[in-house]
């Protein structure tokens, strides 16, 4: 670790570009440094993660790349993909998955290549070591499947009936906590105990209260 801090700046110019800007937690007194700016085309983000020191990105251009910052050189590099590719990037243990499209890159920088579809309107997923816990729209609510990225079959988990969006998802102590919204109760924080492949209600979620994504510490 560098002990750095990297932000993806979204810039909602069109005619601006993304870039990323790199704070040494070591010499705060030096301030942001920015780098070579993505290219101007993607003037908004769709999808970014952070991989074996690369940044791989997604903007909302028409054109079929997907973008790629190399920490060490500070470099932008671009790689081919599926011109309606994917509106979410999902990292496992040695790859990058892309959804909706089902699609894999290998890290860092080798070429998007397909697998089978095996879950149907998939809104996004987390990872956890090569498994990935997906979120699927179905006729009774939102799903959850387990997608084996290894032996590429996927399991439906569970439905939660009556669940119309979900916003966020991450990992507490092997179980899944999520941000979802009930017809009958609105906005909810709920855990998954993976053990016993159930759903339970933690707490409510006013409207007013502002949220965006949930992080395990």
């Amino acid at each position: 670790m560098d002990n750095c801090i990297y932000l993806l700046g979204c810039r909602t110019s069109y005619t601006a570009s993304n870039s990323v800007e790199k704070f040494n937690l070591n010499f705060p007194e030096s301030g942001w440094k920015k780098s070579t700016p993505m290219p101007k085309e993607n003037h908004s983000l769709l999808t970014s993660v952070f991989k074996n020191s690369h940044i791989f990105a997604k903007g909302s251009s028409w054109s079929a790349q997907t973008h790629v910052f190399a920490v060490k050189s500070r470099k932008w590099t671009s790689v081919p993909c599926d011109q309606n590719f994917t509106n979410t990037f999902i990292p496992t243990s040695d790859r990058i998955y892309g959804f909706p499209s089902w699609q894999y890159c290998d890290v860092p920088g080798a070429q998007w290549k397909p697998v089978a579809k095996k879950v149907e309107n998939v809104l996004f997923g987390i990872a956890c070591g090569s498994n990935i816990y997906l979120f699927a729209e179905d006729e009774n609510g939102i799903s959850l499947h387990l997608y084996d990225t290894l032996q590429e079959t996927a399991t439906k988990e569970n439905t939660m009936t009556g669940t119309t969006h979900v916003k966020d998802a991450c990992f507490v102590n092997g179980n899944i906590v999520a941000v979802v919204k009930s017809l009958n109760e609105g906005w909810l924080l709920k855990e998954y105990e993976v053990q016993k492949s159930e759903w339970r209600v933690l707490t409510g979620i006013k409207d007013e209260q502002d949220f965006n994504k949930i992080f395990s510490l």
